[in-house]
């Protein structure tokens, strides 16, 4: 399944999505236009006709191991290195590049650990000084076509350990973002703070209705 159209998020920003033909459960994918060249960030396949809207991909990053998607196609296609976290297994081919907690990648983007999902889930956070900064969320928070962030569910497609996440998500809280991008969901152009601390005080409440 290929994406058929690639959409803008905000300036530099662009976006594109496909429904998991077997599941049902909806992927999505970023670029992140740079001066240095556009990063896309847990890449889907899409359709030869729109890949233009992508720019000149200069890198392509992963949030997580699960998230290798159209990767290594992009990075034959572009010539385009391939950053991942570290630790991570199961890749389909050797990584570029390697990241941790706190690391720059290409485009500006901070690595920021964020396990709950996997030990080795990131989010990608790109800063900017006006406060309007992007996070690309992995899978740490979920959403449907619209409605709140929320964690994964826990029918065998959830996060390893919902207190981790809930962990990881708490350790947001201190950055000031605008738009969120998960890789399971529609990005949120605007509000993207408010948003993670709804999220935060929602799944707080599920777990102490379940406790």
């Amino acid at each position: 399944m290929k994406a058929t159209r690639i959409d803008e998020i905000s300036p530099g920003l662009v976006h594109w999505t496909v429904r998991d033909e077997r599941t049902g459960v909806r992927c999505d994918s970023y670029g992140l236009m740079a001066r240095e060249g556009s990063v896309l960030v847990d890449p889907l396949s899409a359709a030869d006709g729109v890949l233009g809207a992508l720019g000149n991909v200069g890198a392509i990053c992963l949030t997580t191991a699960s998230h290798q998607r159209a990767a290594w196609r992009y990075r034959r296609l572009f010539d385009a290195p391939v950053w991942a976290p570290k630790h991570a297994t199961g890749l389909d081919e050797p990584a570029d590049g390697w990241f941790g907690h706190g690391d720059h990648l290409p485009g500006g983007l901070r690595a920021l650990h964020a396990p709950g999902p996997t030990e080795e889930s990131y989010v990608l956070l790109r800063e900017r000084s006006d406060a309007a900064g992007i996070l690309f969320l992995g899978d740490l928070l979920v959403r449907g076509d619209d409605g709140p962030f929320e964690l994964p569910t826990t029918d065998g497609n959830g996060s390893a350990d919902p207190q981790r996440a809930l962990a990881s998500l708490r350790a947001l809280l201190d950055v000031e973002v605008e738009t969120l991008c998960p890789s399971h969901g529609a990005p949120l152009a605007t509000g993207g703070s408010e948003a993670l601390r709804r999220a935060l005080a929602d799944e707080e409440a599920r777990a102490h209705r379940r406790y």
